[in-house]
């Protein structure tokens, strides 16, 4: 199973230029972590997890729908946001 990471370490607070602070794939799923700010400073993170597929005419689209094929690497890409998002709470506290 092919498995890739980027990270970006410094938040971009404008929202319009936003990015993940984290971008995971494996197979044809892709995983962004987001990292929020909350009320009264506490952050917290959320996890957009999407599939890629190509159509016959050569377009690329996404979809949020897995395959039964596809649930080994989702959960692959689900457990390497959660030891990430624990590696930036502890880094924040």
């Amino acid at each position: 199973m092919q498995f890739t990471t980027q990270a970006w370490p410094q938040p971009i607070r404008d929202p319009a230029k936003r990015q993940p602070a984290h971008r995971f794939s494996a197979g044809d799923l892709r995983a962004a972590l987001w990292v929020n700010d909350g009320t009264y400073g506490h952050v917290f993170t959320t996890v957009v997890l999407e599939r890629r597929f190509r159509l016959p005419d050569g377009t690329w689209k996404s979809t949020r729908r897995l395959r039964g094929q596809d649930l080994e690497h989702a959960i692959t890409l689900l457990q390497r946001a959660l030891a990430t998002t624990r590696d930036l709470i502890e880094g924040t506290e």
